[in-house]
């Protein structure tokens, strides 16, 4: 309870971005030395009760990395409630992020917290280019009933002063304070005690006109700055000299008489996107736009694809890879402090942006990849086939594109001929066969093997001799092969001219027909054919064939896939026909006139 005479609360704080103008390897430096004198002090004065730690947690990983011998010491502090940190993971910009983005933060930034002991629950969020009108329903739904603030207000503050209740669209609200002079307004007191209270003295003249409950706060710290140790001295010769006191408190207590005055406050219901009283620098929002493009695939994938993917996954086949995801959302949320995800910092800070979202998206790629082939082991057959997957809460009929790898269903040719030595001058037709990279590589390992088939081809006017070589049976003899059989062909076929001269070759996967031609056809699970059709054939490589990757035939196939369940997959069988099937019209003929065109 902060007494009657007490007129304003002194906030000992720093405002820590991570990267900037510096690097963050070198902010860390400097934080380090924050850290270890912050501790000291905290140990040898007793007087110098609170140190606020600007909101966010991350930095307390950042400092332990480096120090992590302290992390008793800190710990204690924090829990005795003389460190307050919370509640956010990082301070984010509002605008630039995806709402869940912002519940995520929240929710890691108490997890971390919880670690230490205590959170701040507080909605303190001191230098973001403005606030988006959702924020006071965001906080309230974490428990947080208060948001504090200081870019943003324009008019609206004549009337409404520096505490007032802020509403959200759908009633929930907070108890709101605005910080007329920025988060820093008796930040660097001099040395000097004299010229340090008669700073605090000129601030309080100012503050006092906006203020609606007839307590103040004074915020003693900036942009990287350290605590300073003679704060309460000044407090105490400010005090000797004036009839209403000062104290050295916390944002928490003076949130205590906000709520006492409740009743008293105006409402204001909106965003603030105004620069009356501080900037906003709106230009970051168009400031180097490959950081905002990678910053949205990076959420949609997390968001619409790893989650939901992985969540279906473990209903039907495994455990929910949660450590994994969260480390994506870490390197995801240390990406959207306002200084980083806005492109308003250096190039080495964007430069390691761009790093980890590079790290989320190898991450997102497996965790979906496994999800799916879990997905897949749920529904396999004997036969090949599809798996269409819909990755949204709704039941979907639609049309979906569907790349298939042509060797899984038959042979493939290579778009390339690759020898092992491009400079032999083969004697026979099978002495070149065995030059080409596949069964070459086979001999490498041990293994000569015999064609299990040789054969007369003729194209046109050239007759070739075709050896075909079954690799199959690699899989027993060499177990760590086996991880590897579904991504490449067991089997090819060698085509040698008259010239001993390797012209084509053809492959295809274990368990694939053997074949070299034929029309694929779609069907569902009751045997009907689905309407399909073709949209491109192209040489690609598998990048999952991790012993020889071959440019072959992939096949983009449109399938109407029916009726797949919200968060849900459908198999649909694939075979090779002589001749096209039809499968049943989608749609009636189209209908048109002069004017109109519809089916």
């Amino acid at each position: 309870m902060i007494e009657d005479n007490v007129e304003a609360i002194l906030i000992s704080e720093t405002h820590w971005d991570r990267a900037w103008y510096l690097p963050f390897e070198k902010f860390r430096l400097k934080l380090v030395r924050l850290v270890n004198n912050l501790l000291e002090i905290l140990e040898t004065d007793k007087e110098f009760s609170y140190f606020t730690f600007d909101g966010q947690t991350v930095v307390l990983e950042d400092y332990l990395e480096v120090v992590p011998e302290k992390r008793a010491l800190l710990q204690r502090f924090v829990r005795n409630g003389r460190i307050l940190i919370g509640p956010w993971y990082v301070l984010p910009d509002e605008f630039l992020i995806s709402g869940e983005s912002m519940i995520r933060n929240l929710l890691m930034g108490r997890a971390v917290a919880n670690e230490f002991g205590n959170v701040m629950n507080v909605g303190y969020i001191p230098d973001p280019f403005g606030h988006v009108s959702q924020v006071p329903q965001i906080l309230s739904q974490f428990g947080i009933d208060s948001a504090i603030f200081a870019r943003g207000t324009g008019d609206e503050t004549d009337e409404l002063g520096a505490e007032f209740i802020w509403e959200a669209s759908d009633g929930s609200e907070v108890l709101a304070h605005w910080l007329p002079l920025s988060y820093g307004n008796v930040a660097g007191l001099p040395d000097d005690v004299d010229d340090a209270v008669s700073i605090i003295e000129q601030v309080m003249e100012d503050l006092r006109p906006h203020s609606r409950v007839g307590l103040m706060l004074l915020m003693n710290g900036s942009d990287h700055l350290e605590p300073q140790k003679h704060v309460p001295e000044v407090i105490r010769k400010y005090n000797s000299k004036n009839e209403k006191r000062i104290v050295m408190g916390t944002l928490p207590m003076f949130l205590e008489r906000v709520r006492e005055k409740r009743e008293q406050l105006q409402r204001f219901k909106g965003e603030f996107r105004r620069s009356k009283h501080q900037n906003l620098l709106s230009g970051v929002y168009s400031a180097r736009v490959f950081l905002k493009q990678a910053n949205e695939s990076a959420q949609n994938t997390l968001e619409r694809w790893v989650e939901p993917l992985c969540t279906v996954s473990a209903i039907a086949a495994d455990s929910y890879p949660g450590d994994e995801i969260r480390q994506a959302w870490r390197y995801l949320l240390k990406n959207h402090p306002h200084d980083d995800i806005c492109g308003c910092s250096i190039d080495e800070v964007h430069d390691d942006m761009m790093q980890r979202y590079r790290w989320i998206g190898e991450i997102a790629e497996s965790l979906v990849d496994q999800a799916l082939e879990k997905l897949a082991g749920t529904c396999s057959k004997t036969v090949p086939g599809i798996m269409i997957v819909n990755p949204t809460p709704q039941e979907r009929s639609e049309i979906a594109l569907v790349g298939i790898l042509l060797s899984d269903l038959r042979f493939t040719r290579y778009g390339e001929v690759r020898l092992e030595n491009p400079l032999l001058k083969p004697r026979t037709p099978l002495e070149a066969a065995k030059n080409e990279i596949h069964i070459a590589t086979v001999k490498r390992w041990g293994l000569d093997m015999t064609p299990i088939a040789e054969r007369e081809v003729v194209i046109g006017d050239e007759r070739l001799t075709e050896f075909e070589f079954d690799f199959s049976a690699f899989a027993l003899l060499f177990p760590a092969f086996g991880r590897f059989k579904r991504h490449v062909s067991t089997t090819y076929k060698v085509r040698v001219n008259s010239k001993n001269q390797v012209v084509e070759v053809w492959g295809r996967k274990f368990d694939a027909e053997p074949l070299t031609g034929g029309h694929i056809v779609v069907r569902n699970e009751e045997g009907k054919v689905v309407p399909s059709e073709i949209l491109n054939i192209e040489y690609r490589t598998n990048p999952r064939a991790h012993i020889v990757a071959d440019p072959e035939d992939y096949v983009t196939m449109a399938v109407y896939a029916e009726n797949v369940e919200g968060l849900g997959f459908k198999r649909y069988d694939l075979e090779l026909a002589e001749e096209p099937v039809d499968a049943p019209q989608l749609l009636g003929p189209a209908q048109y006139s002069d004017t109109r065109l519809e089916n």
